[in-house]
């Protein structure tokens, strides 16, 4: 858990940029005509430094709402911690499916709050359910305004996949903890040696410790569960009303309700792409799904502006608090020479 594969990041991270800049200069060749400078005149720096506000308020409710969650198992997490779980992970998710991002996240709030990986697991379980249950709230409004891309092949199948993939490991999860001595006793029979019954014990213990968190959570927790959801409600709508304002420094004036169900349906489809950090799917996704609300001319640099704050800068600002952590304490792994 203390420690990160570099090897694999910086091979990610190489993977990321090559895609990205391939993906970005396709865009501008198939986007860009004799319009798009004199467009750009139009500029309004205004909205764009609007967009840079609505990015910084949103990474720091993020912090907020992860604080109070803490709270509600342990006490008030320091904002600088809660920076480096929330960047560093949003740096991680270079590695695909954010497989990377979860020991890291985990180390954080031992470090932090000296929570086991039980604690933590539960914390991290608990966040993700949350963010989940926005969806639902946001599905009657996608349903009435935007029906019709619901209707669509590539997003209905993989509506279909991520139910079935969330359902199963949920439904995994609810058995293992429900009862941990059947587990144990279960997964015990498939254990050849001492190293693998010692795994298997510690799994199953770490298990039982997260099913003690999850009540604590929930019951403990009281008033302090439902305020982490209304914090993290707020900064989801600050995050779905990104597109906005760049696209209004563009000079455009877009439907907001239209513009920000786009990029709710682009959030939830894009934390499940398998290249690094989207890369190449994020564009193509963005380029299909903005287009009816600018103009083609505008459309690569609008997509360009949009990675950049709804990705890019987390990553950078992640990248930054990562390579400072990996210096002062320690967290990767040794390298050998090339």
């Amino acid at each position: 858990m203390h420690k990160l594969n570099l090897r694999l990041v910086k091979r990610m991270l190489r993977i990321f940029l090559v895609l990205s800049i391939v993906s970005i200069t396709i865009l501008m060749i198939f986007t860009v005509t004799e319009d798009t400078l004199p467009s750009l005149k139009k500029l309004n720096p205004f909205y764009i430094l609007l967009a840079l506000f609505t990015v910084l308020i949103y990474i720091w409710l993020e912090t907020l709402w992860l604080r109070i969650l803490i709270w509600c198992v342990s006490g008030w997490m320091r904002l600088s911690g809660a920076l480096e779980f929330i960047l560093g992970g949003s740096f991680l998710t270079l590695v695909p499916f954010g497989v990377a991002g979860v020991p890291l996240q985990m180390y954080i709030l031992h470090k932090e709050k000296n929570l086991s990986i039980g604690k933590s697991g539960s914390i991290m379980l608990v966040r993700s359910v949350l963010l989940t249950l926005i969806l639902p709230l946001a599905i009657p409004v996608i349903y009435i305004y935007y029906s019709a891309i619901l209707k669509q092949g590539f997003v209905l199948n993989i509506s279909r996949y991520l139910l079935i993939a969330v359902g199963a490991a949920v439904l995994i999860l609810i058995l293992a903890s429900l009862n941990t001595d059947r587990t144990r006793a279960f997964l015990l029979r498939f254990a050849k040696t001492e190293k693998a019954r010692g795994i298997i014990l510690k799994t199953v213990k770490e298990i039982s410790d997260m099913k003690s968190t999850l009540r604590e959570i929930f019951i403990l927790g009281k008033w302090k569960l439902p305020l982490a959801f209304l914090v993290a409600c707020v900064s989801r709508l600050c995050f779905f009303f990104l597109p906005y304002p760049i696209l209004k420094g563009l000079g455009l004036s877009p439907p907001i309700g239209q513009t920000m169900i786009t990029q709710v349906l682009l959030t939830y489809l894009l934390l499940f792409a398998p290249t690094p950090g989207a890369s190449g799917i994020a564009e193509g996704g963005a380029f299909l799904l903005f287009k009816p609300l600018c103009p083609e001319h505008l459309l690569g640099i609008f997509i360009v502006l949009w990675r950049f704050f709804s990705y890019y800068l987390s990553v950078i600002l992640g990248g930054f608090l990562l390579t400072r952590m990996v210096s002062r304490e320690g967290l990767g792994t040794k390298e050998p020479e090339d």
